[in-house]
């Protein structure tokens, strides 16, 4: 167990192109990581195609019936779901996560 932080954006706002560029501004303006804080569906096939085609891709979630959609994934996982962030905030190996999440709440703001 633990505390979380989940922001779920408007669906209007879950588009990849939205997503990328919020993302960046994370970093650029806010202080985040870099990488995925906010999953698009670009980042979700690639994660599906992985799961599908690579050996140690198909070795995971082996109850999964292949092959494994973009949909599968978002309803699965919720931390694999579009346009959504996720971290746990209580972990104390979670720095990078606290920066995300503090980048996060400062763009919220």
């Amino acid at each position: 167990m633990g505390k979380y932080m989940t922001v779920v954006l408007k669906p209007e706002y879950q588009t990849d192109e939205f997503l990328e560029q919020l993302n960046q501004t994370l970093v650029d303006e806010f202080g985040g990581n870099t990488g995925i804080k906010f999953n698009t569906r670009k980042f979700l096939q690639e994660e599906a195609d992985f799961m599908n085609t690579d050996p140690e891709g198909i070795a995971q979630a082996p109850h999964f019936r292949r092959p494994i959609s973009v949909e599968t994934l978002h309803n699965s996982f919720f931390w694999l779901r579009i346009g959504e962030f996720h971290c746990k905030i209580s972990c104390p190996d979670g720095v990078a996560d606290a920066r995300n999440a503090v980048a996060v709440c400062k763009w919220i703001k």
